[in-house]
Parts: C-alpha cells; structure tokens; sequence
C-alpha cells in the first residue's frame, strides 16, 4: 500500500489499490498465496536483533545515566525519551540493509513486469549495489534515523513513564494483560507521527536501481505531496495494529526474562 505509486511509474501495476481487501485481492490472483511472505525471512532475520538492540542500548543509556525516583515527571520523561530515540537510531544503522531488502522483496510482484526483479535478498543485494553502489543500501536512512527515533523515544519515553505512575497508583505492579495494553495502545500512538516519514523512505528505497531517483528526501515529500495529496503518507497505516501487538508482546517477554 505505501509503495504502490512507485509500482504504477515503474510499470509494475497498472493502477493503485483501492483498499488492503483490493491490495490483497490483486496479489493473491496474480502473484500467489506465498507472495504475501515475499521477504519475510529477512524481516525476521531483521526484527529480532532490532528490538534486541533497541532494548539492550536504551537500558545502557538508562544506565548511564540514571534518574533518582523522587525526579520530577518531566525529568524522567526527557531521559526515557532521549534513550529510546538513540538506541532506535543506533540498532538502524546495523540492519537498515535488512530492512531495504524485506521492503524491495514485499513490492517485487509480478504483475505488469511479467517476471520478478530479484530471486531473492543475495540477489536484491547484488543487484542494487552495482547499479547505485552501497549507498542505494541506505537510502532514506537519514529518514529511518529520524523516524525510528521519534517511534522509540515515543514508545519507551511513555511506556517507562507511565507504567510507574500506573503502579505507583494501584500500589502494586501492574499485571500482563494490563501491560500487554498499554505498550499496545502507546505503540499505536508512537506510530501515527512516524509513520508518514516511514512511508517517505521507503518510497525512495524503491528508487535504488531505477536510475530514476528523488534528489532528497524534501524533493521526495514534495513531489508526492503535489502529486499525491497527504493521504499518501498514510496509505496502509490501518495495518499498524497488528504490528503494535508484536511489539508490546516483546516488551513484555523482555522485562520478564
């Protein structure tokens, strides 16, 4: 949903998606029931060292820089934040290539192009690096730097808050249901500000290969906005939740262990 305008000037589909029922609809008819897990081992691959990162550098970080119990409210929230986005930014620049692959394996569909572009992630590697270099392997990292921080600062800034002012209210810790709901329901939140800036990069990770690429990621928003209208930036953003409860379920088996 989010790269199809890309798919359509690349001649991959020959009109947008009106809805996911449609998107999943027009897949399953025309690349097949296991088209959906296109690139889903190198998600895997990628999503487990992530959150393994993002949580082992922000308890560092925490760690480093600790916060007395009796600060303020704003104090604590400043840390927690300041520790998310850094340990987000940090655990990017190790699996960004990951994720530039899970995205470009997902969108490479049959339809219009008649064959795929890539047999897989080795080949997607080989492919994008002698046509862009490395560097088309990174790009709209500077975005993915911004957004995933703004997700994480967001996600562990309210989570580490709120979940002590929660205990410290009921006068016991709060047990997994209401755990699992609140990293939930703040992981939906810290999605809706970061999503379109994840939209933006990987509409330009699309562009790796083409020889047809955006000169920056303000020329990028541009273009797309003009073209597109705001919406663009949104497209699939109905699908979060699911993505949500992987999170939360994460945070949770991590505290515990």
């Amino acid at each position: 949903m989010q790269n199809q305008n890309e798919l359509i000037k690349q001649g991959v589909l020959d009109r947008p998606y009106s809805g996911v029922i449609d998107c999943g609809r027009r897949v399953f008819q025309n690349d097949g029931f296991l088209s959906f897990w296109r690139g889903n081992w190198v998600n895997c691959v990628r999503y487990i060292p992530t959150q393994a990162m993002n949580f082992t550098i922000k308890d560092t970080i925490q760690d480093l820089f600790p916060v007395d119990a009796d600060a303020s409210f704003g104090r604590k929230l400043c840390t927690n934040l300041i520790a998310g986005g850094i340990a987000g930014g940090m655990s990017l620049l190790v699996v960004y290539p990951l994720d530039f692959a899970r995205n470009r394996l997902a969108a490479d569909l049959i339809q219009g192009a008649g064959s795929r572009k890539f047999t897989g992630t080795m080949d997607c590697f080989r492919k994008i690096v002698k046509a862009d270099g490395v560097s088309g392997l990174y790009r709209g990292f500077a975005l993915g730097v911004y957004g995933i921080s703004m997700y994480r600062a967001i996600y562990f800034g309210a989570y580490d808050t709120v979940k002590p002012v929660l205990e410290r209210q009921s006068h016991a810790k709060i047990g997994f249901f209401p755990s699992f709901m609140l990293g939930y329901a703040i992981s939906i939140v810290a999605s809706i500000p970061a999503y379109p800036t994840d939209t933006l990069r990987r509409r330009m990770m699309m562009t790796s290969g083409t020889g047809e690429n955006y000169s920056s990621s303000i020329s990028a928003f541009r273009t797309i906005y003009e073209n597109e209208g705001l919406i663009a930036f949104f497209r699939g953003m109905g699908l979060s939740p699911f993505g949500a409860s992987l999170t939360a379920i994460y945070n949770l088996n991590t505290k515990v262990a």
